[in-house]
């Protein structure tokens, strides 16, 4: 079941970290320097969304439709329950693209230690989830935990870039 789990959760997590990742590639050092233009910061931001979710949505939907067979193909016939979880899971996917450039934003802002707060609130809320909907629905019930987890999560996912000049 762990291992079911666990190959959802890397495929999930897959499909959308390279479009994670190239976004905080090109739009961390643009949010920076326009963090002083609400105007343009904004523009900035709305620009990465669009582009994040075109990049994503694709992808997603052919994993959604083809989550049984993905996991069979990329893991073993074994794997094939774990297709329902994925298919669950992605609705979170939606939520981590859609948090991303939040998080940059507050990056870009000097806000680490809102980040921080935000962060500890989203483990504690992830781990009472699981707990919750894992001895509710077993199996299928992490993939639903992870799905309202990552929706609920505000400024979490994508990668941690530094804003220039700061310390690590």
């Amino acid at each position: 079941a762990v291992g079911q789990y666990q190959a959802a959760f890397s495929l999930a997590g897959f499909t959308v970290t390279f479009v994670l990742a190239a976004m905080s590639a090109d739009y961390y050092p643009k949010l920076v320097a326009h963090a002083d233009e609400p105007e343009r910061f904004n523009q900035e931001m709305n620009a990465q969304l669009e582009i994040a979710l075109m990049l994503s949505i694709p992808a997603l939907v052919w994993l959604a439709v083809l989550s049984q067979r993905a996991t069979s193909i990329l893991y073993s016939a074994n794997f094939s329950p774990a297709g329902e979880i994925l298919r669950i899971m992605i609705i979170g996917v939606l939520g981590r693209i859609l948090a991303a450039p939040l998080r940059l934003a507050l990056l870009s802002k000097g806000k680490g230690k809102t980040i921080f707060a935000v962060e500890l609130l989203s483990a504690l809320a992830g781990f009472a989830l699981i707990n919750f909907f894992a001895m509710k629905l077993g199996l299928v019930g992490c993939g639903w935990a992870f799905a309202a987890w990552r929706r609920a999560r505000p400024a979490g996912g994508g990668s941690s870039p530094r804003r220039p000049g700061s310390t690590p």
